[in-house]
């Protein structure tokens, strides 16, 4: 009987991963030559000798216990034991198999033996190291490397030097994620030439990005040159964005544009919403427009299409001196249908400040301009000053930097204009004149005197006193 045995180790060889290089090949890891997963099973050898130093000829069993230390410690899974080993001048090899147990932590393996003849068990003196190799079983399917290092795992390779393969639905072929307290990324791609990320699907997206924190991007692009931060190119849509309670597509820019689209044969941009803008532009730059719209041909630089009682092109502006719509040049149509007014102004100065609906007559010691009326049958009458009584300005007429105003003054339409009953109570139909109270309208009673001098006709009445008159100015 051998009453006490040492067993060197001599190599563990893991043979439930096959790395294959080779000239066609990157990494090829995790399953055999027919496909079938591997295992954590691996190859431990080594060469039992007795206490003479000899190696031992004999049938043996073998019972491994794997250790998280060299002494003491705790014992991690159960024990492994393979029987009936031939040992041949002390070499014997066995299949070991103790699951998910490395995870990056070190690990020593125990073992006791009986051969035939033996009595009893002997455990041998110490426990063995295992190292590295069969830390590959780190690389299997659900396991975790653990790297205190900037880099985890580095492959190299003249083709694809990392290849996922995933079959179950809504899960990623490759998935990276960043834990760390300022943020990193999830998935970093580097290129010198090529593409940093490239992704492709024949059914789905090719790259997809997904942000959860508030006013945060799911994909952002950036470029440090004149190139593009994000680029679409496709025979349907090159680039397509949906939100469902914010923007669908963003784009900002320091110098140049925010979002660009371009096409050769039809529309550069498309923007369709069901409930809301389809395209909005806003510019916080003084001088400058929310949207552009280019022809460089004989085409139209901005088109509007309303249909079912909707509006082709709307413009709004909530500033009193700013313009909903401008145009530098000629603007033509078919009908023109003003809502926002009722009178034709021109801008026109002023010698005095007059309030809206002042009658205003021509100042003749100040060639264009114009001055509050002040006497009756004046034949110098011009026009009333717009605004009054909630009325506003349809149209203002102007031609800058040679007939400039600082008032609107109303030479057409409806406008009221304040009057006296002076000369008698005001009905519609009245012909109006000037009176003696400065900037007041009166009833026009004598024709002859009133032959040059009528702004135009009373659509309501005033009974008495003073108050607003409305007229149809129509200078006679």
């Amino acid at each position: 009987m051998i009453a006490n045995k040492h067993v060197h180790l001599i190599g563990v060889v893991l043979v439930a991963v096959a790395l294959v290089l080779g000239p066609h090949s990157g990494l090829s890891a995790l399953a055999d030559a027919d496909g079938t997963p591997a295992t954590s099973a691996f190859t431990f050898q080594g060469q039992l000798k007795g206490v003479d130093g000899q190696p031992i000829h004999n049938t043996c069993t073998f019972v491994f216990a794997l250790w998280d230390a060299a002494e003491g410690g705790a014992q991690v899974g159960a024990e492994r034991s393979a029987e009936n080993v031939a040992v041949a001048n002390g070499f014997f090899t066995v299949e070991l198999d103790f699951g998910n147990q490395f995870s990056g932590d070190a690990r020593w393996i125990a073992i006791r033996t009986r051969c035939n003849g033996d009595a009893a068990d002997t455990q041998m003196d110490g426990r063995i190291l295992l190292t590295s190799s069969p830390y590959a079983i780190g690389l299997m399917p659900g396991a975790v490397i653990n790297a205190t290092g900037e880099r985890g795992l580095t492959v190299n390779a003249n083709g694809n030097a990392i290849v996922g393969v995933g079959t179950k639905n809504d899960y990623a072929a490759i998935y990276g994620g960043d834990q760390s307290a300022q943020g990193g990324f999830g998935v970093y791609g580097l290129s010198t030439k090529g593409s940093g990320v490239y992704g492709e699907s024949t059914e789905r997206s090719g790259v997809r990005g997904v942000a959860h924190g508030k006013d945060q991007a799911g994909v952002v692009g950036l470029h440090d040159g004149s190139g593009y931060g994000v680029y679409g190119q496709s025979k349907g849509a090159g680039l397509v964005g949906v939100s469902t309670d914010w923007i669908g597509v963003y784009g900002s820019s320091v110098t140049y544009r925010g979002l660009s689209g371009i096409s050769e044969s039809n529309l550069g941009v498309y923007g369709e919403s069901a409930a809301s803008d389809g395209i909005r532009g806003v510019s916080k730059g003084k001088g400058k427009a929310g949207v552009v719209g280019v022809s460089e041909t004989d085409g139209i630089g901005v088109f509007g299409l309303g249909r079912n009682g909707g509006t082709g092109v709307y413009g709004r502006s909530e500033g009193d001196a700013d313009f909903a719509v401008y145009a530098d040049g000629k603007l033509g149509g078919k009908v023109v249908h003003i809502f926002g007014g009722a009178d034709l102004a021109e801008w026109y100065n002023v010698s005095s400040p007059s309030e809206p609906g002042t009658l205003l007559i021509i100042d003749d010691a100040q060639p264009g301009l114009l001055k509050p009326s002040a006497g009756a049958y004046d034949t110098r009458v011009a026009g009333i000053v717009s605004g009054a009584g909630g009325v506003n300005p349809g149209m203002t007429l102007q031609q800058s930097g040679v007939l400039d105003g600082d008032t609107q003054v109303a030479i057409a339409g409806r406008v009221y204009v304040k009057a006296t009953a002076a000369n008698g109570p005001i009905h519609p139909g009245d012909l109006l004149t000037t009176s003696d109270l400065a900037g007041h309208a009166m009833k026009a009673t004598d024709r002859d005197r009133a032959y040059g001098a009528v702004i135009g006709k009373a659509m309501s009445e005033l009974a008495s006193d003073e108050g607003l008159v409305l007229v149809l100015v129509n200078l006679q």
